[in-house]
């Protein structure tokens, strides 16, 4: 077939084609070593998800410890908070009825 008669579509392939032979899997990765250049490791075309260094123990005890002395905390602060808020309710129904109707009322209209 003659280059007048190929459609673009046609020469588009056969350009990419030709330009993808020229650029070879050596170049790419090539390319590659260039990038990571000064690296003493050699290239690697996978990634480990695994991590390589061990958790110091006592370290990793006291976080925790940590972790746990602050979700008491906030469950404590939440027990009193609603302990507070009981304690409001009881001493004031009609106030807290009003307030209640009030933010229901404007939630209504904002939906």
């Amino acid at each position: 077939m003659s280059e007048e008669k190929k459609s673009p579509a046609v020469l588009s392939l056969e350009l990419e084609q030709s330009r993808r032979s020229e650029v070879g899997a050596d170049d790419q990765l090539d390319r590659a070593l260039e990038d990571t250049f000064p690296a003493s490791d050699p290239v690697s075309h996978t990634s480990s998800s695994i991590p390589t260094g061990r958790a110091d123990t006592n370290e990793a005890e006291r976080v925790r410890q940590e972790v746990n002395d602050i979700a008491d905390t906030a469950a404590l602060q939440t027990k009193s908070l609603i302990g507070e808020v009981r304690q409001t309710i009881r001493a004031h129904p009609v106030t807290s009825m009003a307030i209640v109707a009030a933010l229901s009322y404007i939630w209504g209209r904002m939906r």
